[in-house]
């Protein structure tokens, strides 16, 4: 008996495909989410019972689809994932990659979580920019709270 081969890929905006073929069932692609796992190289894989298949994942597997800034301090952001879950996060597990892009630690800090356009622009909108030292920041009662950059 052949074996068959399959691919099973999420591409940049959080879309999972089988073969080539989206995979537009919401009960599939909220089990599918609940069920990736990195193993000790940084791959992702999904693994369901004591099976588990490589993915292939354009940038990461969870992206942050919207965000509330939760008053009070220490500052704290509540983000709704793509998998519908949501998760509040300190200040310092957001940061920005390169010129353009934020990302978080989501999972309990297994998984990076890129944020989509929308949350994107729904963060800039809140962000000043500091001339004198080149970053981004949040102003809450007065005080700065600058982007982290990473590469």
């Amino acid at each position: 008996m052949m074996k068959k081969e399959f691919h099973i890929r999420i591409d940049r905006e959080g879309n999972w495909f089988y073969n080539n073929l989206p995979i537009t069932n919401q009960n599939i692609y909220q089990y599918f989410n609940q069920h990736i796992v990195k193993d000790n190289e940084g791959n992702y894989l999904l693994k369901i019972k004591d099976q588990s298949v490589l993915l292939d994942v354009e940038d990461t597997p969870y992206l942050v689809k919207h965000i509330n800034i939760i008053e009070g301090l220490p500052l704290k952001i509540k983000v709704l994932l793509n998998d519908k879950t949501e998760e509040v996060l300190t200040w310092d597990k957001i940061w920005l990659k390169g010129d353009t892009q934020i990302y978080c630690l989501v999972k309990d800090g297994k998984f990076e979580a890129r944020f989509n356009r929308n949350s994107q622009f729904e963060l800039g909108n809140l962000l000043k920019f500091d001339e004198k030292n080149k970053r981004y920041y949040l102003e809450i009662e007065s005080k700065k709270y600058y982007l982290l950059v990473r590469n």
